[in-house]
């Protein structure tokens, strides 16, 4: 039912999505208030020293952009293809091809939940030769994870599961292409965590970019996602490492912590702050950096 239901919901036209994205913002901020006590702790605990009024405006921001990106990530099911560069600017694909040396090496691509990931994916693969495999965690529901999986592999590439990444990235580690992780999220309970400060506060990270980038000997670069006004976003790569077995265990996921710490402090409302980020302390985890 969820399946179609956002089948159907993908064939509406833009304008009329985002129509009922300016209705559901205020729906979720004063009616449902939709995670609203996490949120306001969130920004609260990231920007202590901002005032009262900035973060109560950025709340609301939250909410309309957390909308649009929502209608939008719905849109990405039926939209053309050629939609997504027209609507998404990558300002730097030649980073990619030096990275890859012009295609015949793996790269690693890590991003946050800003501006529009998913539109990120389709408007960077017509850009290299390279293929995009993004890395992802199954959704709860079937019918959504589903339509989430047609939605990434729209432009070609083959989405892989947090399941199986491991074993897929052994599998093909002498196939050159690029591997996508949106690595801002809390770790499992179970998994291994390089905690480092991130927002003000002692955060876990979980490792999987660096042991990927390191098990491929892959580049690793950060993707800027910067909304420039509704439904248009510029893209810009940024160099973490060229050579991540030469740096010390953790490095990397501390330098990825700065560069998206860096990009939220320029553009704070369209992160995610409805996720439960810091919900856990050092003792939940297996192993703590």
């Amino acid at each position: 039912m969820i399946y179609w239901l956002y089948r159907a919901l993908s064939r509406l036209p833009l304008p009329l999505l985002y129509a009922v994205s300016s209705l559901l913002a205020g729906f979720l901020y004063h009616i449902v208030r939709y995670r609203r006590s996490v949120v306001r702790e969130n920004i609260a605990n990231s920007f202590p020293e901002r005032s009262r009024a900035w973060r109560k405006s950025l709340e609301k921001d939250f909410y309309q952009a957390f909308c649009d990106s929502s209608v939008e990530i719905i849109a990405t099911h039926a939209l053309p293809l050629p939609a997504f560069r027209e609507r998404v600017q990558v300002v730097n694909p030649e980073l990619l091809r030096e990275l890859s040396d012009n295609n015949q090496r793996s790269v690693t691509l890590v991003l946050i939940h800003q501006g529009n990931w998913e539109w990120a994916l389709h408007a960077v693969q017509p850009t290299t030769d390279l293929r995009l495999d993004p890395v992802y965690k199954p959704l709860h529901s079937e019918g959504a994870d589903r339509f989430a999986f047609e939605s990434r592999s729209r432009s070609g590439g083959r989405p892989i599961s947090m399941r199986q990444a491991a074993r897929d990235i052994l599998k093909y580690r002498r196939t050159p292409r690029i591997i996508v992780l949106v690595a801002d999220q809390a770790p499992g309970r179970r998994a291994r965590a390089h905690w480092t400060q991130f927002l003000n506060q002692d955060t876990p990270f979980f490792t999987g970019p660096e042991d990927i980038a390191k098990i491929l000997s892959s580049p690793v670069a950060f993707v800027h996602c910067r909304r420039q006004r509704r439904g248009k976003y510029r893209i810009e790569f940024e160099t973490l490492t060229r050579d991540p077995t030469s740096l010390e265990p953790g490095e990397l996921l501390t330098r990825y912590a700065q560069v998206a710490e860096r990009a939220i402090q320029e553009e704070p409302e369209s992160y995610l702050w409805s996720n439960r980020r810091w919900k856990r302390r050092a003792e939940d985890y297996l192993g703590r950096d």
